[in-house]
């Protein structure tokens, strides 16, 4: 049976900041035979999604996963491209649906302001990695 996991990652680096930890989600596909068997599957996949390395600011950088945030099989009843449904109630479900211009595609780089903090070493040149100015916005 396919099956599709939400699972939960943290971005640690040694500057612990006061408004929160930088977290991920991420949702993969996979086959297992059993739901149990799924469960510790999407444990391992979260495991060993786990990686360490130096980021551009030589600062070491470690996403651990946190956990299972949900599970569930996808079964004849979707689609073939299906990765997620959720069924739930909704008053006014029209407002849960973003105008095309605030989608993440076009605002990937405002999830977290700045991600110069996630990119690796080996990408930056070999001159002195430094923090990129921030642009003024008009």
């Amino acid at each position: 049976m396919k099956y599709a996991a939400n699972l939960l990652f943290e971005w640690r680096l040694p500057d612990r900041t006061p408004r929160g930890s930088r977290c991920e989600e991420r949702i993969v596909v996979f086959r297992a035979p059993t739901d149990r068997k799924a469960v510790a599957l999407a444990k391992k996949i979260g495991r060993d999604g786990q990686m360490s390395y130096l980021n551009a600011d030589r600062k070491r950088l470690r996403v651990h996963f946190i956990g299972i945030r949900d599970l569930m099989s996808l079964g004849n009843e979707c689609d073939r491209g299906e990765v997620w449904y959720r069924f739930f109630r909704s008053k006014s479900p029209r407002r849960l649906v973003r105008e095309d211009r605030r989608l993440a595609v076009f605002n990937a780089a405002r999830t977290l302001r700045s991600v110069w903090w996630a990119v690796p070493l080996f990408l930056v040149s070999k001159q002195k990695a430094r923090r990129p100015k921030p642009k003024a916005h008009a």
